[in-house]
């Protein structure tokens, strides 16, 4: 009868935590509180599902899915609260959003609408290039730490199916520099 809490994040500095919560509805909102305090202050009051929040390497901004427009799309806020801005608006679904090092861009998983699969996209939060697409995998999580991938670039963290034998998943990585995806490790 309280309702649920799930998909926790803690920001980089330690001092937050966000997560997804169905506290005050059925449908879940994006909530922030600060590790050692016991305010909580919800962010998101759509009526649709806000979910997977991330915060920034600063601290200043959240980006989480949400389920508003019809389908699961990336979007981002202020921590301290505010208009919610849409970052993606493909048809197919988006989601698992992860900062890069310098929080200029994110990396997420969408469901193909050509493979089927789910891909790994990144995307400038500024919006001045398209999205790049990585390969396959789900649920990606940037290294919050720049360069310790080989030859200086960004490594990431991804979960991919295995594709032959059963359907299990194993853990990969790749190393990224803006257009260029090398060194797909299981």
């Amino acid at each position: 009868p309280e309702g649920a809490d799930f998909d926790p994040t803690v920001s980089r500095d330690g001092k937050w935590i966000a997560f997804a919560s169905t506290q005050h509805r059925p449908t879940s909102d994006i909530y922030i509180k600060s590790v050692n305090g016991r305010t909580i202050t919800q962010l998101t009051a759509d009526p649709a599902n806000d979910v997977m929040p991330a915060i920034s390497p600063d601290g200043q901004r959240i980006a989480f899915c949400s389920s508003r427009g019809g389908n699961w799309d990336i979007f981002a806020m202020a921590v301290s609260g505010g208009q919610a801005v849409q970052i993606t608006g493909d048809l197919s679904h988006e989601l698992h959003p992860s900062w890069s090092p310098d929080g200029k861009k994110l990396v997420f998983c969408r469901l193909g609408e050509t493979s089927g699969r789910w891909e790994m996209w990144v995307l400038d939060v500024m919006g001045s290039s398209s999205a790049e697409f990585l390969g396959y995998g789900m649920f990606p999580q940037w290294c919050p730490v720049a360069k310790t991938g080989a030859d200086g670039r960004d490594k990431i963290l991804f979960q991919r199916s295995r594709e032959r034998g059963d359907r299990a998943f194993g853990l990969w990585t790749i190393d990224y520099r803006s257009g260029d995806a090398s060194s797909p490790t299981e």
